[in-house]
């Protein structure tokens, strides 16, 4: 079988958890003769993105060099990411791709697998999926009781450090034209009114504006997830408390299948759907 593995870092630079664990499976199913490749990221300085081709433990191993994200949407959705994706699956025609972090890569992967008929699984390697941040963490550092889609992230500095200064200014919408306006007829009258009158208008109806903006961000986010995860073929988690986090938050079905180890995944037949 030809599998294509996705990781968000992969070895010799990165080696955390996740990574070692791809390694571990690519390893596996390379000694059980399967051909297998690794779509990885790159960290870079400079703005901009390219896709450079080595060898890793004799695996071919493509890495997608670039300076990260530009805004809050493309910490999970690139679509000029997708087109280079879209370009290694022709390549290589893969018979399986299985995802194990799409962090720093983009959503859309899914999607192209699908369209071309692809057998796509996902591991769950943390909480991205639901928590923007990953970490499930408030603040005050307790854990937290689940993001309500995206709609108790809005409270949370955690979920929100991904967004672009100004980001109210740069997203049009109802909210930014009545503040602007109302911001406008102040300055027309700021002769008029105490500077703390002025003052305190700017910042209610600015925090109004860019709540809703942080609002919608928010809910687009959890939305796209949800669709990305119904276009896979098998959802698999490493543990059944990850496994009841996901279920009981919203973000998948019931059914959920538990991998205990990469031997396993090599030996034993796998649900064909989740």
């Amino acid at each position: 079988m030809k599998i294509l593995y996705v990781v968000h870092y992969y070895l010799p630079r990165h080696q955390a958890g996740t990574e070692l664990y791809t390694q571990a499976l690519a390893r596996k199913f390379k000694e059980e003769g399967h051909q297998v490749w690794i779509f990885t990221s790159e960290d870079q300085a400079e703005p901009g993105w390219e896709l450079k081709k080595d060898e890793y433990e004799g695996i071919e191993v493509f890495r997608l060099y670039h300076s990260g994200a530009r805004d809050f949407t493309s910490t999970y959705q690139r679509e000029e990411f997708d087109q280079i994706f879209a370009q290694v699956l022709e390549q290589i025609q893969p018979e399986m791709v299985h995802f194990q972090h799409l962090l720093r890569l983009s959503l859309g992967f899914i999607a192209e697998t699908k369209k071309r008929n692809i057998p796509a699984v996902m591991t769950l390697a943390d909480y991205w999926l639901i928590c923007p941040a990953i970490i499930m963490l408030l603040p005050e550092d307790k854990p937290c009781p689940g993001p309500e889609q995206g709609k108790a992230c809005v409270r949370c500095p955690h979920s929100l450090s991904g967004m672009i200064p100004n980001l109210l200014w740069q997203m049009p919408g109802v909210f930014q034209r009545a503040s602007e306006r109302a911001l406008a007829y102040a300055h027309q009258i700021k002769r008029q009114l105490p500077p703390s009158w002025v003052e305190w208008l700017r910042e209610i109806l600015g925090k109004k504006a860019e709540q809703e903006k942080k609002n919608r961000l928010l809910f687009q986010r959890w939305q796209e997830m949800k669709k990305a995860v119904n276009e896979l073929e098998l959802l698999i988690a490493p543990s059944k408390f990850l496994r009841e986090m996901m279920i009981s938050r919203g973000m998948v079905p019931c059914l959920l299948y538990t991998s205990p180890s990469p031997r396993d995944l090599s030996t034993s037949r796998m649900p064909s759907s989740a």
